[in-house]
């Protein structure tokens, strides 16, 4: 049953996003399921595809991507705002059979875009679904600005990185909001090690000829040519690519946006996630967020039975 006045806030995090269908599948499991959703960048595809009943064929198509097929779902679009077009987006609605207006989701859903002209938030809960979610998801210099209703957009995450006050600008009275991108007092970016790949491996789990090296080493991906020697004295430690320092610019900027923003509406429930041994871009790796996501609610049931019971 719907609790009559209940917002649940999904915020960003790339493929940490993935943990919010865990989320709403542990709500779901303990009786919680709120009126209102709103969903900033992958919390938007989290929760179009919750408010459209289709969040198990979502979840299916997360758990199956490989290495392989999130390298082959990349369009390149080199020459324009961002490196990916990201039209895999709207085929993966049609793939999902959603409603093509966000209106006629069978449940009440706001997404979040920034105005790239006047850095404004925009909600967005009428119009084309998926041009919606591709706005929301427009990770600056890694996706190309989506243009919508005259507007060029970008990741709502730059303003809002967890949408509280749109909930209760829908109607909510409470709200729980779901932070997937937390730092836990974690460092935003570490050095990892570099990849431990033998001769031949990243050949036999990518084709060669989807990207050549200097993308793959761009989009942080190891290269064909990084041989593991016979025995390492330490673990060599790489430096930053153009991925991390792009992606940990957008999670600085997000970080101070969000603790501001929960000083001025901070929500009734805050479920925090460690997450940051996934990386943004890792959308491979569903299972171990969606797991998360469901631990992280059992964790705290007790205080959302509460909130959601009003």
């Amino acid at each position: 049953m719907t609790q009559q006045g209940l917002g649940l806030a999904l915020g960003m995090g790339g493929a940490r996003g993935w943990a919010h269908i865990g989320v709403l599948q542990e709500l779901a499991r303990i009786g919680v399921v709120p009126e209102y959703l709103s969903g900033c960048s992958m919390g938007a595809l989290v929760g179009a595809a919750w408010a459209g009943d289709r969040l198990s064929p979502l979840e299916d198509w997360a758990t199956n991507l490989t290495m392989q097929g999130v390298l082959g779902y990349i369009d390149l679009k080199l020459f324009g705002g961002g490196l990916v077009e990201g039209g895999e987006i709207a085929r993966l609605a049609a793939r999902l059979d959603l409603p093509q207006l966000i209106e006629d989701l069978p449940r009440q859903v706001s997404m979040v875009a920034t105005d790239m002209s006047s850095g404004e938030e925009i909600i967005l809960r009428r119009g084309p679904l998926a041009d919606a979610v591709r706005a929301s998801t427009a990770i600056p210099a890694v996706f190309t600005p989506k243009f919508l209703d005259g507007r060029w957009l970008l990741d709502g995450a730059l303003v809002d990185p967890v949408p509280i006050t749109p909930c209760r600008a829908m109607g909510a009275n409470r709200v729980i909001a779901v932070n997937v991108n937390a730092t836990m007092g974690k460092p935003l970016w570490a050095a990892r090690a570099l990849p431990q790949v033998s001769e031949g491996l990243f050949s036999r789990m990518v084709r060669p000829d989807i990207l050549p090296d200097n993308l793959r080493n761009l989009l942080g991906w190891p290269a064909e040519r990084t041989p593991v020697p016979d025995k390492p004295d330490k673990p060599r430690l790489r430096d930053p690519n153009y991925m991390d320092v792009v992606l940990t610019a957008v999670d600085i900027l997000c970080e101070g946006v969000l603790r501001h923003r929960l000083t001025l509406d901070p929500p009734e429930v805050m479920i925090d996630l460690d997450l940051r041994h996934i990386g943004i871009l890792e959308l491979h790796r569903a299972d171990e967020a969606i797991a998360a996501g469901r631990a992280a609610v059992a964790a705290q049931a007790d205080a959302i039975l509460a909130v959601a019971r009003g």
